[in-house]
């Protein structure tokens, strides 16, 4: 398999690398930033005669110092985060606001929480919820928001040597502290109105009530949730193991592979449309919308999100016939994802 050669590689390859350093030795944020100023100032005012491997180095060093800065003031915590008032005043009032599911255990559910307010203080930053759970306990829901006097706490790190850190993978998310809430310490509502994404997801929830409570076996349920809503956990450990040892595990996980097919099945239905006045615009937005609701009623997972990615490109690509390098819109989507969200790197 043979790629078109592109500059772009390179300078995406450059500012990952320069994401990944920046873990490891950190630079004064004006440093980096007057750095890359004069780069890029002497990068325009070199004249057309000067040598164009002097004028690449520029560029390409431009593009790690970007990388540096970015991932660098990413994760750096703002001065409004609540993490600067958790220590001064701990007990006051505090607004946090659902933002999804993360899981459930015999004990609990837990959620990603976003927190607004200290006290009368605007605050952000994200944070772990633990809703203590019995038989009685109902979940909390997407957009729901919580008002309580429970104190955060630093999201403790696993005791065992060697075994996986839950919180070094929420701390590369910036999640640092995590509060435990109930019905006696919390209360909490529905704040109106709700964005217009929330009831995409709302008809996820409702569409896995349907499966839940339909008249097929337990393993028809699973197979169904992981395909259509991507919940690979509902599947039984047995089926996981059978596909992981035949290699096809990847088939149960919504990714590329299922985004592609729904995208070029959709895309061969609306080909009449082409004959049309704009009709190739309308099927591009038709595609668009398509690609991003369908990520959206999934839940956003990382997988669908890079998936997405690539294919609006690729469909971006198609539109202005200039869709042959797929590796192009792969490196592309690589590096918009990483300058909207470095996590996924």
């Amino acid at each position: 398999m043979s790629f078109a050669r592109s500059v772009l590689y390179p300078l995406v390859a450059l500012f990952s690398l320069g994401g990944v350093i920046s873990f490891y030795f950190k630079v004064e944020t004006f440093y980096l930033a007057l750095g890359l100023i004069l780069l890029l100032i002497f990068y325009f005012l070199l004249r057309k005669g000067v040598s164009n491997q002097l004028k690449g180095s520029l560029l390409y060093f431009s593009f790690f110092i970007m990388g540096m800065l970015h991932f660098q003031e990413y994760y750096c915590l703002p001065d409004v985060h609540f993490q600067n008032q958790a220590l001064l005043h701990p007990n006051v009032l505090k607004r946090i606001k659902i933002i999804k599911p993360f899981g459930a255990n015999s004990f609990s559910y837990s959620f990603l929480g976003e927190l607004n307010q200290w006290g009368k203080i605007g605050v952000e930053g994200e944070i772990l919820i633990y809703q203590t759970r019995d038989s009685l306990t109902i979940p909390f829901q997407r957009g729901q928001e919580i008002l309580t006097k429970s104190n955060s706490r630093a999201i403790p790190d696993n005791p065992n040597p060697g075994e996986f850190s839950y919180k070094n993978y929420l701390k590369n998310s910036r999640i640092h502290h995590q509060i435990q809430v109930n019905e006696e310490n919390a209360v909490f509502y529905i704040k109106e109105p709700r964005p217009p994404f929330i009831d995409l997801l709302k008809l996820r929830e409702k569409v896995e009530v349907k499966i839940e409570t339909a008249s097929l076996s337990k393993e028809s349920k699973g197979m169904l949730k992981a395909l259509l809503l991507g919940k690979r956990k509902a599947l039984e450990d047995e089926i996981l193991t059978s596909y992981t040892k035949a290699g096809v595990i990847h088939l149960l996980a919504l990714s590329g592979l299922h985004i592609g097919l729904l995208v070029f099945l959709l895309m061969y239905l609306l080909m009449p449309l082409t004959k049309l006045r704009f009709g190739k615009t309308v099927r591009f937005i038709i595609l668009l919308i398509f690609l991003w609701s369908f990520a959206i009623f999934v839940g956003l997972s990382a997988s669908v999100v890079r998936s997405v990615t690539l294919f609006t490109f690729v469909v971006m690509g198609h539109y202005i016939n200039q869709g042959r390098h797929s590796f192009h819109y792969t490196v592309l989507s690589f590096f918009v994802l990483l300058v909207c969200y470095p996590p996924f790197l």
